[in-house]
């Protein structure tokens, strides 16, 4: 007996087994219709967030010679320059002038700057050209928009965004001017610029850009959440160097170079990054001065940073709230100022953020003074201690400190006293005269004058004014002298205030 299929298609009639070897094999997978492979669509940026350009990295300058560019006419107020992006833009208002050129305010909202005659050339054309070749978008950088002519079609400046803020070196550098301008600010304030500067810094070198000349005349503060960069035409990008320089911004090891024949690096931005970090920290105070009038190029180049002594050392530290800023400062901070001004290592801008951060939640915390300038040092407090407050024995002011450590100086002492930190640096400045005047064996002569010290620095230790008819090396000795014969007498004031009166009017 066999058993036979039949097929409904052809109506034939098929053994079975034959007909089980044709199906072997198949299963209803195989013959479900294939599905194309689910693939993941590329990933895309949001929108909103255009792509990073970045320029390239070169390790040569410029090596062309600057030819200058034939111009018939510079336009001034009033007049009119073209721009293949913006059209016909009229220079409306009279901004300002400087070295390089003329800025003026337009119709289109925007600034434009005209080169002087003497700046124009195939160079800085290229550069310009350069620098608006990739799209740069950072918030607060002035970046050129589009390159401008004159009526002749003949390349004349370019155009930028508008800013309008304080001058960082005229309204936090100098201590009334912060306190005019910022009449509310705190410490925590002047962190958080600093926070804000670095994080545009950190920005442009993403995109390869070296700024070369960190200047704080150049940054603009409307707050500390807010600031703009101005005069980035002079900007490091790929083989145009930037030709300018400060000498408190640059590396030791760039002190003394033509700042035309060289590129920059990153790592020799972080010297200057940390200089302006620490700058704002100790409103306008460079971190290589100290006290005793050294000059501040030599101590940059065997970096002296007087804020560290070796043991044995007399310590130079500028007088007055400076030693009181760096005593409240968050180890993070201090340890980065140690690296870069007193070893020579190089601190990244990630490093400084992360640091900069951290100081300024100690100070939210209430772990360290929120004040501009600090007028004591910082208590240091041991665990459970209790906080008390004493009276300086010389003048009676009132400062905080830990009552353990008290208890136990006492302890040490017959008759112990309690000076505050006014008190404790006036003594110090009197120390650091008589040393001084130990080392050199006489006093100073009134022929050789000392500059006055600027407003919130005291850069030596012995100031007495160029007026002649006093010499004195003591305050008892202050006394009047005839002047020498051929000074005018006009010259002689009528009454010179006493030594130490100027210095307790300094630190009051």
């Amino acid at each position: 007996m066999k058993i036979v299929f039949i097929d409904n298609k052809t109506n034939s009639l098929e053994e079975w087994e034959p007909r089980l070897e044709k199906t072997r094999g198949k299963t209803w997978a195989n013959q479900m219709p294939q599905q194309p492979p689910i693939t993941q669509p590329p990933a895309t940026k949001p929108p909103g967030q255009p792509k990073v350009e970045k320029f390239n990295l070169c390790s040569q300058p410029m090596k062309e010679k600057e030819q200058p560019l034939l111009v018939t006419s510079l336009p001034t107020t009033g007049e009119y320059v073209s721009s293949r992006k913006f059209g016909t833009v009229q220079l409306e208002k009279f901004i300002a002038t400087g070295g390089e050129g003329t800025v003026f305010e337009t119709d289109k909202g925007l600034v434009c700057k005209i080169y002087k005659q003497e700046r124009l050339t195939d160079l800085r054309k290229r550069k310009l050209e350069l620098m608006l070749s990739k799209n740069i978008f950072i918030k607060g950088v002035c970046w050129p928009k589009d390159l401008v002519f004159n009526p002749q079609n003949q390349f004349v400046g370019y155009l930028m965004d508008k800013a309008s803020a304080h001058q960082l070196q005229t309204s936090v550098f100098v201590k009334p001017l912060l306190q005019n301008k910022f009449p509310t600010w705190k410490r925590e304030h002047l962190v958080q610029l600093a926070l804000t500067i670095t994080r545009t810094i950190k920005e442009l070198h993403d995109r390869n850009i070296i700024i070369g000349d960190i200047n704080p005349l150049n940054i603009l503060v409307v707050d500390e959440n807010q600031v703009f960069f101005v005069d980035t035409d002079s900007y490091q990008v790929e083989n145009f160097p930037c030709p300018v320089g400060t000498p408190t911004f640059t590396a030791p090891e760039l002190q003394g170079t033509n700042y035309a024949d060289i590129l920059r690096t990153k790592e020799h931005e972080m010297f200057a990054v940390a200089t302006l970090i620490f700058m704002i920290l100790f409103p306008g105070k460079p971190p290589y001065s100290s006290q005793g009038g050294e000059d501040l190029v030599a101590n940059i180049k065997n970096r002296k940073f007087s804020y560290v002594r070796e043991e044995g050392e007399v310590d130079k530290k500028p007088f007055g709230s400076w030693r009181f800023i760096w005593s409240h400062l968050h180890p993070k901070p201090k340890k980065l100022f140690i690296e870069v001004f007193d070893n020579g290592n190089k601190v990244s801008v990630e490093d400084w953020l992360n640091g900069l951060e951290i100081y300024l939640d100690w100070i939210k915390n209430g772990s360290s003074s929120n004040e501009l300038f600090p007028s004591s040092y910082r208590v240091n407090v041991r665990d459970g201690d209790e906080v008390i407050e004493l009276e300086c024995t010389r003048c009676h002011k009132k400062e905080k400190q830990g009552k353990r450590s008290w208890e136990e100086f006492k302890a040490t002492i017959k008759n112990p006293h309690f000076f505050c930190s006014r008190c404790k640096e006036l003594h110090k400045l009197k120390k650091a005269r008589e040393l001084r005047q130990s080392t050199t064996g006489q006093p100073q002569s009134a022929s050789a004058p000392q500059t006055r010290p600027s407003s919130g620095s005291y850069q030596s230790s012995s100031y007495r004014g160029n007026t002649p008819g006093y010499s004195a090396t003591t305050p008892s000795q202050n006394r009047y002298q005839p002047p020498k014969p051929g000074v005018p007498k006009q010259q002689v004031p009528k009454k010179q205030e006493g030594l130490w009166a100027a210095i307790k009017r300094f630190f009051s």
